[in-house]
């Protein structure tokens, strides 16, 4: 019974926290506006750390309560989810997801770049302060690469993709995009100048109160789901598993959404910017409140950190022919179910 409760505390305090961090990122967009900043030059980085709120919201909640390791199990676990649950499911049930060159030549090196560096720092099972604050560094650098050196103003959540911009004539049918979680941010964020300031308010400031009360019962019932004489599996594995799945589910409805619907071909979209932001920044920031000690959570190192890499790694190889094939979704997936199973100690 005790599961059941926490379960369904867990359930409502996932949904609370990805509405309230809509709401802080309206909040926030609506400020940006009234300074008078450009809907769009403001909308993208606001929509880009809207999309690692929940997961930063988390993070900070977890190690405030005492539990580092969950921050970075959660940050592990989520990546993982992305690159393996969302990209494996897509391409096995929708088809080749075509990628554009774009990605391929930049945003690619740069989510590769991500991992390595995040590898590295917490290969010794810390992150301390001033690694956060490199990461955090880093993440800044990567958002003024990607917003002021290359702004991209014709994303739009409907994105048409062309045989040309493909980058070759051998694809000869258009394909339509999905829009991802970070395009459906941008929608929302561009569109906040429509409220009256007492409503952006209230976005702000009801959104970051909400988030921080989410933030803490998602914490406690993961813990409360952890500790039950059920499960009796460690805070950090529960945080790779299910928060990872939770944070992963919009993507993934969304994949299923555009088979129902027998689109041509499904998108990775800012799959490599989300991963990238769930690295760099909510890690680095969560270790400005305390240094993130997960050493002693022995299935972080051994297994998380190395999943990690191969699955960048194999998404990497993957995307450098410009498309993902079912057949690699395949893989993706039998990759999660092993990383499932190494999680659990089955074997």
């Amino acid at each position: 019974m005790e599961l059941i409760i926490w379960s369904l505390v867990f359930v409502v305090s996932v949904c609370a926290l990805i509405k309230a961090a809509d709401w802080l990122v309206l909040g926030l967009q609506k400020v940006a506006r009234i300074s008078g900043s450009r809907a769009m030059q403001a909308g993208l980085p606001a929509a880009l750390i809207g999309v690692a709120l929940p997961e930063l919201a988390a993070a900070i909640a977890a190690v405030v309560q005492g539990y580092p390791e969950v921050a970075v199990a959660l940050v592990i676990g989520s990546s993982i989810a992305n690159i393996l649950l969302v990209t494996g499911v897509s391409a096995l049930t929708g088809g080749p997801l075509a990628l554009k060159k774009e990605y391929i030549e930049l945003d690619l090196p740069l989510f590769a770049a991500s991992v390595m560096a995040f590898c590295f720092v917490a290969a010794d099972g810390t992150i301390n302060r001033f690694e956060g604050v490199v990461m955090i560094l880093m993440f800044f650098v990567y958002s003024f690469y990607v917003f002021s050196l290359r702004p991209r103003r014709d994303i739009t959540a409907r994105d048409i993709i062309t045989p040309e911009l493909l980058g070759g004539p051998a694809i000869a049918r258009i394909v339509e995009m999905l829009p991802t979680r970070l395009e459906k941010k941008l929608e929302a964020v561009t569109g906040a100048e429509k409220h009256p300031w007492w409503k952006a308010a209230i976005f702000l400031f009801g959104g970051a109160a909400f988030l921080v009360v989410a933030a803490n019962f998602t914490v406690d019932s993961l813990m409360g789901i952890s500790g039950n004489k059920l499960i009796m599996v460690s805070g950090a594995v529960t945080a790779m598993i299910v928060l990872a799945i939770a944070t992963a589910l919009p993507e993934l409805f969304g994949s299923l959404d555009a088979i129902r619907a027998k689109k041509d071909g499904l998108t990775l979209g800012n799959l490599f910017a989300a991963t990238t932001v769930n690295l760099l920044l909510v890690c680095g920031v969560a270790s400005l409140f305390a240094p993130l000690a997960f050493g002693s959570a022995a299935v972080i190192l051994s297994v998380g950190l190395p999943f990690l890499a191969a699955a960048a790694l194999l998404l990497v190889i993957a995307a450098i022919t410009g498309k993902i094939n079912s057949g690699e979704g395949a893989l993706f997936l039998f990759l999660y179910f092993i990383f499932f199973v190494k999680l659990l100690g089955l074997f």
